[in-house]
């Protein structure tokens, strides 16, 4: 299993709301319980996405916070796309357990 780099700023997330583009490498996430201001300062950077599983445990792994805008199949007209943000996994960096900050 996979140590989590605690540097790294954390993003809570819901990890039911994955892969949800289309696109065939999709491995993101794309629902987060953060500030919106929050995630957009932390575009580009590695994160440690996480989500609760128990009290006191959570599943996590290392993830890119990426810009994100898609529109309707074939709408030419990007004022109308949505916009917002998505966590691109980083493979080989699961963990799975007792809350590592809990302790800081």
């Amino acid at each position: 299993m996979h140590e989590l780099n605690l540097s790294l700023p954390r993003v809570d997330c819901d990890f039911n709301a994955y892969a949800l583009s289309n696109e065939l490498d999709d491995v993101c996430y794309y629902s987060f319980r953060e500030d919106i201001d929050r995630l957009a300062s932390l575009v580009g950077e590695v994160v440690v996405l996480f989500d609760y599983d128990t009290p006191g445990e959570i599943t996590a792994c290392e993830a890119v916070i990426e810009r994100y805008e898609q529109g309707w199949r074939g709408d030419p007209e990007r004022s109308s796309w949505f916009c917002g943000w998505r966590a691109r996994r980083i493979d080989g960096t699961w963990f799975s357990g007792a809350i590592p900050w809990d302790n800081e």
